[in-house]
């Protein structure tokens, strides 16, 4: 009997973990047409519940960019073996010597060039160019990289590049993969340089330093498909750093430019009209025309040396923005990119993906572990105030969907509804300037199918009587400033007064003294009485008491040493001291 009521106890166990394990809950999902349709929840995926916005978007997980844009290495994970199949599939022959040889024929038998743009944080994959299997190849394949910047004596470094051996994978930047290409994760600002692989068993050419002479050789020698080199000059820009300027049907684009300085020409290489942001309603495309530049003359020999050879070869011309043109100084090219955005309507496709998730039975549906809440940044503007939000993680050649309360807005329909005070900027930026309180709600910023941004937007009430206390505060203000002023002025006068007097009554006192004792005074006596009260009167009146208050006292000073005295004349309006015995 135990032994079945434990048995029976084990089963009923089981069954309740079966039911907390797999509830069968129903999610109605909202169609196109409005039509819900009900699904079991085991029948969905984790995904299926992750947050989406509320409208077809494309997926962009691979943007737009660069022509000649090398291949983008997956960010989370190292290259896989699957990764390289498609490069030893090249390398077969006879299609590989095939396809080299008219590489080589096309470029006039010169080394090729590639200029890559990319921005920080990204990984790419660079192929050295070889036909055969990699196992079997006995060259000794190296790779190099030319330092742009020059030594002190003028002279260009070349580096050997190396494999990272760290004991942390997260600083293993720096890999080469089975087929002998060079991979860099998370390149930085610093891998600016240009690479390229040699087979050091039989190249001379290159060199660990090599002058001018060297480098003319380097990227002038004829190559056939043995001895086939490739440089790719790699870059790395932030685009939100990049000038830009909207463009719009009603704007003028930017004509070419010519640096006859220079030999070169400034243009804008325009590429390939993006997909519809949404579907199935309003919405826009860009492209992006990117400042590029190109030789002039062909013929014309340019300095230095690395960026003459690659322009020649790289026919279709390199950005600007390359840190290739360091040396002609940081305002070289001043010319900005240009972002082209025109209205589009394009048709959903009848797809899962085209449905949304309804909203309005989530009190019946409880999952744990699926949607982790969202940071919600708080942005706080005082209204007729300024803002401006921006978009993480958005790029020039992004499309960038932002939300208020759920609904999208265009670039076009933005601006248009606010009278141009609200706008999306080239960089993905919502910039709001005279804000009024209906802009207040919750904004949301998407790129490449994820939201990288929250914002609640309040928008607070200016205060009607904001004036009146500016008004009073500057009535104190002036008020206060004039007291202050009265009272340095009584300050001043009074000491005035009391020099005065002071002077007044010491010559008196003196004129005494010298009476009693019998000295002979001056007959105009009433002058003497007078002399500070009529100087008083002047508005130097301080300065002459103090000059005359010295005179009296070097006149008593000569009475009593040697009977001789100073008795003052007239002469114009100063008084004159004139010496008798």
């Amino acid at each position: 009997m135990r032994v079945q009521h434990f048995a029976a106890s084990v089963i009923y166990c089981i069954y309740v973990i079966h039911l907390i394990g797999a509830v069968n809950v129903k999610i109605r999902i909202d169609r196109e047409d409005g039509k819900p349709v009900e699904y079991f929840e085991e029948d969905l995926t984790e995904e299926d519940f992750q947050e989406k916005p509320p409208f077809e978007m494309v997926d962009r997980d691979k943007r737009a960019s660069y022509d000649d844009r090398p291949p983008v290495v997956h960010s989370q994970s190292r290259f896989k073996r699957s990764d390289s199949e498609t490069d030893f599939n090249v390398r077969r022959e006879p299609d590989c010597s095939v396809k080299m040889d008219e590489m080589v024929e096309k470029n006039k038998n010169k080394p090729i060039q590639l200029a890559y743009v990319l921005e920080p944080g990204e990984n790419i994959k660079l192929m050295c160019h070889f036909c055969g299997d990699p196992a079997n190849y006995r060259a000794v394949i190296e790779w190099k990289r030319l330092i742009r910047q020059t030594s002190a004596d003028g002279s260009f470094l070349i580096e050997t590049v190396y494999e990272d051996f760290h004991d942390i994978p997260a600083l293993n930047r720096i890999s080469f993969t089975t087929d002998l290409s060079l991979v860099i994760y998370n390149v930085t600002k610093a891998d600016a340089d240009t690479y390229f692989c040699i087979d050091a068993s039989r190249d001379t050419l290159v060199e660990a330093k090599m002058n001018a002479y060297g480098m003319n050789r380097m990227f002038t020698a004829h190559i056939t498909k043995e001895t086939f080199r490739l440089y790719y000059h790699l870059d790395i820009i932030k685009t939100s750093d990049i000038p830009a300027r909207k463009v719009t049907g009603m704007d003028r684009l930017l004509e070419n430019e010519q640096d006859y300085a220079r030999n070169l020409e400034y243009f804008t290489n325009w590429q390939k009209w993006g997909s519809c942001s949404v579907c199935g309603k309003l919405g826009e495309q860009k492209r992006r025309g990117v400042c590029t530049v190109r030789l002039m003359d062909e013929n014309h020999f340019g300095d230095p040396v690395y960026i003459y050879y690659a322009l020649s070869s790289f026919k279709k011309g390199i950005p600007c923005r390359s840190t290739m043109f360091n040396v002609f100084g940081q305002n070289f090219a001043r010319r900005p990119d240009e972002i082209e955005i025109r209205l589009c309507n394009m048709s959903c496709k009848a797809d899962f993906s085209a449905h949304k998730f309804s909203r309005l039975d989530v009190e019946d549906i409880h999952f744990t572990g699926l949607n982790k809440a969202f940071p919600v940044d708080v942005v706080n503007v005082t209204e007729e105030g300024s803002a401006i939000i921006k978009c993480k993680g958005a790029t020039l050649d992004d499309v960038v969907y932002w939300l208020n309360n759920s609904e999208y807005m265009t670039s076009f329909s933005v601006s248009q509804n606010s009278s141009g005070r609200v706008d999306i900027d080239v960089y993905g930026n919502l910039r709001i300037t005279d804000a009024r309180m209906y802009d207040a709600g919750m904004l949301e910023c998407w790129v490449r199918m994820k939201k990288t941004r929250a914002v609640r937007f309040i928008v607070t009430p200016k205060d009607p009587h904001a004036w009146k206390r500016h008004l009073m505060y500057l009535m104190y203000t002036y008020f206060i400033n004039f007291c202050v002023f009265l009272a340095l002025m009584f300050v001043k006068h009074y000491h005035r007064q009391t020099q005065t007097v002071s002077g007044t009554t010491y010559y008196r006192q003196q004129k005494k003294a010298a009476a009693a004792a019998g000295a002979d005074l001056d007959e105009d006596e009433e002058y003497y009485d007078n002399y500070y009260v009529e100087n008083d009167t002047n508005a130097n009146a301080c300065t002459s008491s103090e000059d005359e208050d010295r005179d009296v006292r070097a006149w008593y000073h000569d009475a009593h040493v040697g009977d001789f005295h100073d008795s003052p004349t007239y002469t114009g309006d100063a008084p004159k001291r004139q010496t008798t015995h």
